[in-house]
């Protein structure tokens, strides 16, 4: 990937939502952002509700006898936002051309996110299935690190993501939203989960995202040809109009399964065309990393 990951444009529409994200900060969030440099500053900010992983000396007893809900006080210096992307950098994501590309549309997905955070004085940081790893920092010189390393990001081997999750837990200090952009059609569903699921548990907020290019969810129809897996170990000759319906079945009961494992742990998913324009893509992840840290 040698052109730009941040296109003018895209950084126009980052610029909108970050002035649309400090306007919400300053009115009905006051409070939120107030001081990018906080220091030991431990003045209340807000409420939240209770979540596995808050500190129990944190929960509002006031609050719980008025209302029969768990609250936590967050404090000032609690309010800055901590996030570490992960990129899914497997052979599966590859598959595409130009901005479908699911690995390119990633790589500018996590460019745009850390830029906006940045921007924000928030801090962010970047795992990939690859290895590079750069810890959670906000300095100037770190977002120079970030779209580097993004830049140069080629896919190699399996996304291996319950290993990379495990890591990404090692990487974070504090509660952290961890958002993990892959295709999810690595390793098995259960592990995945399971590993999704420790992190919530371990005080974090993750957030799933599914990255699929439009030949993956419809199996367009095509000539009698030779398929190849990932790691090129073996291969067979495929007519598509003949194993579309339990190809089809297999994809729908998969993501079927992230939806709603996920939905019952109250942990986000987002389903996302690589097809779609990449600003757009990136609003609504934007939104939704910007919403869960309120």
């Amino acid at each position: 990937m040698t052109t730009s990951l941040l296109e003018p444009a895209l950084v126009e529409r980052l610029a909108a939502l970050e002035l649309a994200a400090r306007v919400a900060a300053e009115g009905a969030l006051a409070g939120l952002h107030r001081s990018p440099r906080r220091g030991s500053s431990v003045e209340f900010a807000e409420h939240k509700e209770y979540a596995p992983g808050d500190e129990l000396r944190h929960v509002d007893w006031k609050t719980y006898g008025r209302s029969d809900r768990l609250m936590v006080k967050r404090f000032e210096e609690e309010t800055e936002l901590h996030v570490l992307v992960v990129v899914d950098a497997s052979e599966s994501m590859r598959y595409g051309s130009g901005g479908a590309d699911k690995l390119r549309h990633a790589s500018v997905l996590a460019a745009g996110l850390s830029y906006l955070l940045l921007t924000r004085r928030d801090r962010a940081g970047l795992l990939c299935s690859t290895g590079e790893a750069i810890p959670i920092g906000a300095r100037p010189s770190h977002l120079r690190r970030i779209l580097t390393t993004l830049s140069t990001l080629e896919s190699a081997g399996e996304a291996r993501l319950p290993a990379l999750l495990s890591r990404a837990d090692l990487l974070t200090q504090r509660r952290t939203e961890v958002v993990i952009l892959s295709d999810l059609l690595d390793g098995d569903r259960e592990e995945v989960l399971a590993a999704v699921r420790s992190l919530r548990s371990r005080g974090h907020d993750p957030i799933v995202v599914q990255l699929l290019h439009p030949d993956e969810r419809t199996l367009p129809d095509g000539e009698t040809a030779w398929y190849e897996s990932k790691d090129g170990d073996s291969r067979a000759l495929v007519e598509p109009a003949v194993v579309r319906e339990a190809y089809l079945a297999e994809l729908t009961a998969l993501v079927d399964g992230y939806r709603t494992a996920l939905a019952r742990a109250r942990i986000p998913f987002a389903e996302l065309d690589t097809s779609r324009p990449v600003a757009d893509n990136l609003a609504l992840l934007a939104s939704t990393v910007l919403a869960k840290g309120r």
